[in-house]
């Protein structure tokens, strides 16, 4: 059987600004499989159907030797059947993966199957912008009490960090400011998100938006839009149709 194309989406190099396509990322076909039907021994063989594109990930285009909560990307890192009898062809999987078209691998146990219109004061303020939208909060929190939760600071993350001029309000107003990371916390609702969310989109109790890019050579550029803002709904990436 001829080879096939496992095309995939690489980190090239360190951004010191907006990741454009081609810098950090680059799409490369040049690899391939044996054969679709090449030995598992035991591990799974998967399509990639589709990839989500968020935030947090230009924070890991940084040099490794920086800290952080989350490990660094490394340069040059990037239809289904199973040797597993805990997963079957025809499964859809959830998991963390590398951006490629298909993927081999015996490691199966973490898979599984603002707007404020009417100028009220802010009394409880969720943030993952940082920066003006925050300080503008903080300028027009409640006068007592309020409470800031922060899960991200996408502003902060390709530009200088535009100053925080209302930072005395937290004394003054007596705010409560509080992050959390959703990596750190997964493990612990991870089982009751599924058990109640699905089921609620699923009816269209919950509704939601999508920006839909087609094709993994789409990756350079659906990183982008998030970072410049530029998307309405959440951004994923269509590697294959079912």
């Amino acid at each position: 059987m001829a080879p096939v194309t496992n095309a995939r989406h690489l980190f090239a190099e360190i951004p010191t600004g907006y990741p454009v396509p081609g810098n950090p990322t680059v799409y490369d076909a040049s690899q391939t499989m044996i054969s679709r039907t090449l030995p598992l021994n035991g591990g799974v063989l998967l399509t990639v159907l589709v990839v989500s594109i968020d935030p947090y990930m230009r924070g890991k285009m940084r040099d490794p030797s920086i800290k952080s909560y989350s490990v660094p990307y490394l340069a040059g890192e990037p239809g289904p059947r199973s040797d597993n009898p805990a997963f079957k062809k025809g499964y859809h999987l959830y998991g963390v993966f590398l951006f490629r078209q298909y993927i081999v691998t015996n490691k199966v146990e973490n898979f599984r199957k603002t707007e404020n219109k009417e100028g009220l004061p802010w009394s409880v303020y969720w943030d993952n912008v940082g920066g003006e939208s925050l300080d503008l909060a903080l300028a027009n929190a409640a006068q007592v009490g309020a409470r800031f939760i922060e899960c991200g600071m996408i502003s902060e993350y390709n530009e200088k960090p535009h100053p925080i001029t209302h930072i005395i309000n937290v004394l003054n107003r007596q705010i409560s400011i509080h992050s959390f990371i959703v990596a750190f916390l997964e493990h612990k609702y991870d089982e009751l998100f599924y058990k109640e969310v699905l089921g609620k989109i699923a009816s269209g109790e919950i509704k939601y938006k999508e920006d839909r890019a087609i094709g993994l050579e789409k990756v350079g550029e659906a990183i982008l839009d998030v970072q410049t803002g530029k998307t309405k709904g959440k951004s994923v990436v269509i590697v294959a149709e079912e």
